[in-house]
């Protein structure tokens, strides 16, 4: 199956936080990094934004 990916305004809704909190977590490296898509278009990869939430994500290789 192919990749799925989000963009940060989803996200944003999602976690109901601002897309500034989210960019700031992820220069921390606190978040998931966003990733190239398309030429200039980026997203998340759904996959982590769930472990995100779910606790599981880690930034060395997406999973604790």
């Amino acid at each position: 199956p192919g990749q799925y990916f989000v963009t940060i305004k989803d996200v944003s809704k999602f976690l109901n936080v601002s897309r500034s909190t989210i960019t700031r977590k992820e220069q921390k490296n606190q978040f998931p990094r966003r990733q190239q898509i398309l030429g200039k278009r980026v997203g998340y990869k759904k996959e982590y934004i769930l472990q995100f939430v779910e606790g599981t994500w880690s930034p060395e290789g997406g999973t604790k």
